[in-house]
């Protein structure tokens, strides 16, 4: 079992190496990991039992078209205990509601500068990590 906490993002842009970088001055306490795809983040899941939150960048689904089948990713038994947050460029509603349906922990606009992301992930890794009790890994 890990001493830190691992974070998987699935982030298709191309900014994914520097939001993963701000990501990790925001939260130096984790162990983070990226992949570009839905099929790749599957794969890491079976590999690695250990990841204690995910993190999906909406337009990895759009991307991928695995929107249909992300219930399953998220539902899978590898998660059972994981947190899997969505991230959309955009509020909506729709969206919102469509992804705790299909099994999402949380769904967040995704922010667009250094300084809203570095909070966001402050207060995420906050609550995720201290505030919420989640269960022990297996």
């Amino acid at each position: 079992m890990p001493s830190l906490p691992f974070i998987l993002v699935v982030e298709a842009t191309d900014t994914a190496q520097s939001l993963l970088q701000m990501a990790k001055q925001s939260f130096d306490a984790a162990i983070w990991h990226s992949v570009p795809s839905m099929a790749e983040a599957a794969n890491c899941i079976k590999r690695t039992k250990y990841y204690s939150l995910v993190l999906i960048d909406y337009s990895v689904l759009v991307a991928d078209q695995s929107i249909g089948t992300v219930d399953s990713f998220v539902r899978s038994s590898q998660l059972l205990y994981t947190p899997v947050l969505l991230f959309d460029s955009v509020y909506n509603t729709l969206r919102a509601n469509w992804a705790y349906d299909a099994g999402f922990s949380a769904y967040h606009p995704r922010p667009s500068t250094t300084p809203e992301w570095n909070k966001l992930v402050k207060t995420m890794c906050l609550y995720w990590f201290t505030v919420n009790q989640v269960p022990a890994w297996r």
